[in-house]
């Protein structure tokens, strides 16, 4: 494996700031200075900035998030979701979702996955089942799938697909994840979520899985994740 992809999949960092650790002589192998063409194992003595870094087996877990719950990994004001999941390993989620939203997060150790899936540039389409505070109008709906203004982001959202289930409940799927952008869009046209729910994220689906519990991803869906 190259030592850049060892480091990002060690959860270090990206490949590309890997390359620039090795640039500034804070990698070494084996008690070497690391060179970008150089090629490593776990059986390797990898040191970035004194520490040594190891490959753990890789994990993919699937969590239902209840409200109440930060998506972080610890916070001393609030409970966060960390003190629901019960694994050995250090699991990060692959994006968020706010306090008062439920729902589908997904959780690795796989650096390397999660720095490519938090890129910008990643664009998976992730499913919410919302209710509103107000009845809803078509023009309403119109408006969001074509991208609406988000003031407090000074950002206009991409084109979404929107299911009208009723005047009050709409399935909404969207390719991006900025802060609290469902509800930020819903307040844009004048409406508020009253409760939001993840169903899914791109393939992988939330199912019946019980609200507060993980359950490990099936081969079909990892291979998914390192297609995207």
């Amino acid at each position: 494996m190259r030592i850049n992809r060892f480091i990002a999949s060690c959860g270090v960092c990206s490949r590309r700031d890997a390359d620039k650790l090795i640039e500034e002589n804070r990698v070494k192998i084996n008690d070497n200075p690391a060179q970008k063409s150089d090629k490593v194992d776990n059986e390797d003595s990898v040191l970035v900035d004194g520490k040594r870094i190891n490959l753990e087996e890789s994990v993919y877990l699937a969590f239902n998030k209840p409200a109440g719950y930060l998506t972080a990994l610890e916070d001393s004001r609030s409970a966060t979701i960390m003190d629901l999941i019960d694994v050995p390993e250090r699991v990060f989620p692959l994006g968020r979702l706010d306090l008062n939203s439920e729902g589908l997060l997904i959780l690795t150790n796989d650096g390397d996955m999660f720095n490519r899936l938090m890129h910008p540039r990643s664009e998976v389409w992730k499913k919410y089942y919302v209710t509103l505070r107000d009845s809803i109008d078509l023009s309403q709906v119109e408006k969001m799938k074509k991208g609406v203004f988000i003031n407090s982001l000074n950002y206009k959202t991409k084109p979404c697909n929107i299911e009208v289930i009723s005047d009050k409940e709409l399935i909404i799927q969207i390719s991006e994840g900025k802060k609290r952008q469902i509800r930020r869009m819903l307040e844009s046209v004048g409406n508020r979520v009253k409760y939001l729910k993840r169903l899914s994220v791109g393939e992988i689906e939330l199912g019946n899985l019980p609200k507060g519990e993980i359950r490990y991803l099936t081969s079909r869906e990892i291979s998914y994740l390192k297609s995207l």
